[in-house]
């Protein structure tokens, strides 16, 4: 299926735009790559729609990105899941920056302890960590969020259902992919790691407990042999 023209109309308007508003993308193989890349992200996922906006790091900098944005439908049952992908000024060296949009709407807020997005949507897959140019794109990157989710929904539209389904999908990283496994793999990690964290702040927690109860204990035990000296030294007297 061909792009939209005015997909491409806007991919080259915006690239090639010397304004003050201009993309923060200034090597001409690069924006030539963006433009390739772009154009087969909308023509695998003709919802997707395209745009451009000041984008703030973490350091304070501000660069001028253009993004993708789209609904994941990783099933029938699952709520649909709205995606913004900023392109990195270094793309496709640096790998794309993952958003997950919530909203107000209880049912597409992020469950707590997911392995790869965090509380305020941002997404570390372990496609974008180990991402490598040329081998990683647009494309295969939507594809793998679709099969992440598939798996581990990031929304708590009901917690039990997500995370015991989550658990049980990423038991068994056998007969798939190496990408495939290593996902699984790091998703069962996670949550082991996750469940024996919580084991051992509860065996703190119940240590602290006695650790108060023997303290009081033991101040029982003094005021009694204190009680018991007094008498004995009372008798003798």
């Amino acid at each position: 299926m061909a792009p939209p023209c005015s997909s491409i109309q806007f991919i080259d308007t915006a690239l090639s735009c010397t304004s003050p508003f201009a993309l923060s993308y200034t090597d001409l193989n690069q924006k030539w790559l963006i433009r390739k890349h772009l154009i087969s992200l909308v023509q695998d996922h003709p919802d997707f729609t395209l745009s451009t906006d000041t984008f703030n790091h973490n350091d304070g900098s501000t660069v001028n990105l253009l993004n993708a944005s789209g609904y994941l439908r990783v099933s029938k049952i699952t709520p649909p899941i709205h995606v913004t992908i900023w392109l990195h000024e270094n793309y496709p060296h640096m790998p794309p920056i993952v958003f997950i949009n919530t909203s107000s709407n209880t049912l597409n807020q992020i469950h707590q302890n997911h392995p790869f997005v965090d509380q305020c949507g941002l997404t570390t897959s372990p496609y974008l960590q180990t991402w490598l140019h040329p081998g990683c794109n647009l494309c295969n990157l939507v594809h793998n969020l679709i099969k992440i989710f598939s798996h581990d929904h990031p929304f708590s539209y009901s917690s039990s259902v997500t995370v015991s389904t989550a658990t049980t999908s990423f038991t068994h990283p056998s007969l798939v992919s190496k990408r495939e496994a290593l996902d699984r793999l790091l998703g069962m990690l996670h949550y082991d790691k996750a469940a024996l964290q919580s084991k051992a702040e509860e065996d703190i927690e119940g240590i602290s407990i006695l650790q108060v109860e023997l303290e009081n204990r033991a101040g029982v035990i003094g005021n009694i042999t204190t009680e018991l000296e007094h008498e004995s030294i009372v008798h003798v007297l």
